[in-house]
C-alpha cells in the first residue's frame, strides 16, 4: 500500500488563508464564436491584447505588463516576467516562458 491510499483527502483543505475568500461563481468562458464576436467590437490595442491573452494563456496583468525586451525573436519565446497589481509592476519570483507557435 503506498502513502497515497493512506491519505483520505486533500491536506491543503486544511490550510487557511487569512484575508482569502473562496470562489462564489464558477468562472465563465466564452466560445470560440463569442471570443471572435467580443474581438470584432473591441478597438485597438484592445482586440490585439484580447487575441495575445487568449492566445498565450496571459492572465491581463502579464499581458499589460510585457515589454519589448520580453521577446526572443530568434529563440521564438515570450519571457513572462512582470505582472502589473494596482498600478504598480510586481516581479515574479518565478519566471515563466510561453514559446510562439
Amino acid at each position: 500500500m503506498g502513502w497515497h491510499a493512506a491519505v483520505q483527502r486533500n491536506q491543503m483543505e486544511l490550510v487557511v488563508v487569512k484575508g482569502a475568500t473562496k470562489r462564489v461563481r464558477k468562472p465563465r468562458s466564452l466560445t470560440v464564436e463569442q471570443f471572435h464576436v467580443l474581438r470584432a467590437q473591441l478597438h485597438e490595442p484592445f482586440s490585439t491584447l484580447a487575441l495575445l491573452s487568449v492566445c498565450l494563456g496571459l492572465r491581463i496583468s502579464e499581458a499589460l505588463a510585457l515589454r519589448w525586451c520580453d521577446i526572443d525573436w530568434l529563440g521564438s519565446t515570450l519571457s513572462i516576467r512582470r505582472a502589473i497589481v494596482e498600478c504598480a509592476t510586481s516581479m515574479y519570483q518565478r519566471r515563466r516562458t510561453q514559446p510562439r507557435p
